[in-house]
């Protein structure tokens, strides 16, 4: 499903986005989705979201880091959150076992 609009949001370097920053950029509704992934990140999975102003894309994007390791982006369009996952050949072996529900002798 193809969404709507696809107009990132956040773009100016100088409004970091703090609670308040994020709520009014994404709408109540969105905002409250929002804070429930940051707490499962946080909660359960024991992750640590990180926002950065990047140059080359020209917006504030949220790292979703494990001690160091980074997990997945987050960046904030109107009218959705979109998060990024990147695999490389080594971590992408777990993601397809998990698909399969394990490997199969």
């Amino acid at each position: 499903m193809k969404p709507d609009n696809e107009t990132i949001l956040l773009r100016e370097k100088e409004i970091v986005p703090t609670e308040n920053v994020l709520e009014n950029a994404l709408g109540k509704e969105l905002f409250d989705i929002y804070q429930e992934i940051i707490k499962i990140f946080t909660d359960e999975f024991s992750l640590e979201p990180q926002w950065h102003f990047y140059k080359d894309g020209m917006a504030w994007l949220c790292k979703v880091v494990y001690k160091k390791k980074t997990i997945l982006w987050l960046s904030i369009w109107e009218n959705y959150i979109k998060t990024g996952f990147y695999f490389t050949e080594k971590t992408g072996l777990g993601v397809i076992i998990f698909e399969t529900g394990g490997i199969q002798s």
